[in-house]
């Protein structure tokens, strides 16, 4: 008994091992291949460099690239410490790919954030940030790039980069128009305190944006690899936990157990993923200065320990990495939103997770599928209660400060459209769940053939598909901007 013990372990080790060697390999050859071949024309230098720190004030960006381009339009743009998008005063061409741009007042006093785009000779997207500092103290010249009214020089000139269809060539026109800033957020009361905690999050959204097609697609895919493993890790632990306690049912722990240390490793992965498509805009350093750096980081070492011993540890690490992640993480009342995500993260673990780790003894109990089935029905009807609850309290929280009002944001924004498209999918699985709960199980209770069960496996298949695109739209959500 004992060496088959010890067999079934290793056997689940090596696939465990396994899985996570071709994850790993997938990303790998995601981040090494999946930019376009044909893009030989790049970003060449800077002036100032990445991450430069400087004395005096910056009038001027040049910006160098291996080949020819078209500057799009807003070519450049420049977040100020503030949380304030700012366009060039103007953009001039030099010589075959050297573009600079032009800042009127100039940027003075701290820590400005510069994204581009432009398109290459073959109409291929190249884009790219870049920071850098600026410790001067001219308090006029930061005031006039946080959008505050300056000198009245409203007379500076300002251009538009225009391009001729038959060519790749660019040429900079003139008009007597201000130089114009974008707030990154609206509504800042107490501008001082909204810098201190907003811009860093602001900040990090301007370099995603910046951030190639491909490495945007790279983060989002670490991203969703994230939710779902975090969630998957988390609900069955808990499955192992509370719906096999009893010991007919505890043969079937280990193997629940090792599905959420595969799913842990997902999750680290993930986080590594993300990390690494960052790093095309913002180092290890940066990062850290950031909650997001602090959720990858408890997501990552949360899903590596659900593999050991300190499995208990990691869920508390993943479902921590909730609270610290997202946008909400940085609405006010800051203490109500983190609350309410980790509540609600944690429910949708258990539901998720659960139905997951239900597939799994379906496929392994048939003949204790109705014990199960009503054990995890009642946990899952609570959890759906609590996620419903949590869920609206942060829509509410999310949507109080925006201008618009919440019918308007949630059929107008990003946010708001991916919300309503994640309920339709949850109000099918919560049909499904219920005619799980009401039908399947009371017959199973009655009639336990083999072809009640494997009706009922089908039926928790198909729940645990749909729930699975949940999280996966539940990690776009989580990202997008509740601003029109």
């Amino acid at each position: 008994m004992a060496g088959t013990a010890a067999a079934a372990t290793s056997k689940h080790s090596t696939l465990i091992v396994g899985l996570v060697g071709v994850l790993f390999g997938v990303l790998v050859l995601a981040v090494l291949y999946a930019s376009p071949a044909a893009a030989h024309t790049d970003l060449a230098s800077t002036d100032p460099p990445d991450r430069a720190q400087i004395a005096d004030p910056v009038a001027s960006v040049t910006l160098t690239f291996t080949g020819e381009v078209t500057m799009h339009d807003p070519g450049v743009e420049v977040l100020s410490p503030n949380g304030v998008v700012v366009t060039p005063t103007r953009i001039e061409k030099g010589s075959a790919g050297v573009f600079v741009a032009f800042f009127e007042p100039p940027l003075d006093d701290g820590t400005f954030g510069l994204r581009w785009s432009v398109s290459a000779a073959d109409a291929h997207l190249i884009s790219g940030g870049l920071s850098f500092s600026v410790e001067g103290a001219n308090a006029e010249a930061s005031d006039a790039v946080d959008g505050e009214t300056g000198d009245g020089d409203d007379d500076e000139a300002s251009s538009t980069v225009t391009s001729s269809p038959s060519s790749t060539t660019t040429t900079t026109t003139t008009t007597p128009v201000s130089s114009t800033t974008t707030e990154a957020e609206p509504d800042r009361q107490d501008e001082d305190d909204q810098v201190e905690v907003a811009a860093p999050a602001a900040m990090l959204d301007f370099y995603n944006e910046a951030l190639p097609r491909w490495t945007r697609a790279v983060r989002q895919a670490g991203r969703t690899a994230g939710t779902l493993g975090s969630l998957v890790a988390v609900g069955a632990l808990i499955f192992s936990a509370r719906v096999l306690r009893d010991d007919r049912l505890a043969t079937e722990r280990p193997a629940v157990r090792d599905m959420a240390a595969v799913a842990g490793a997902v999750a680290s992965i993930g986080a590594v993923g993300e990390v690494v498509a960052l790093s095309e805009a913002l180092s290890i350093m940066d990062l850290a200065g950031v909650q997001l750096g602090l959720a990858l980081a408890l997501r990552f070492a949360g899903g590596a320990l659900c593999s050991t011993s300190g499995r208990w540890l990691g869920a508390l690490l993943l479902v921590a990495s909730w609270g610290v992640d997202g946008h909400s993480a940085t609405i006010e009342p800051r203490i109500q939103m983190v609350g309410a995500s980790i509540v609600h993260g944690l429910v949708a673990a258990v539901w998720v997770g659960g139905i997951v780790a239900l597939v799994q003894v379906c496929r392994r109990r048939r003949s204790l599928l109705g014990v199960v089935g009503a054990r995890f029905s009642g946990i899952a009807a609570a959890s759906l209660a609590v996620a419903a609850l949590s869920g609206s309290g942060l829509a509410i929280l999310i949507t109080a400060e925006q201008e618009e009002s919440f019918w308007e944001t949630l059929t107008t924004t990003p946010w708001g459209l991916i919300l309503l498209g994640k309920l339709v999918v949850v109000l099918a699985a919560v049909c499904i769940g219920a005619y799980n709960r009401w039908i399947l199980i009371r017959n199973l209770t009655i009639d336990a053939s083999m072809a009640s069960s494997r009706h009922f496996a089908k039926v928790v298949s198909i729940e645990a598909a749909v729930l699975l695109v949940v999280a996966t739209i539940t990690s776009f959500l989580i990202v997008a901007s509740p601003l029109g």
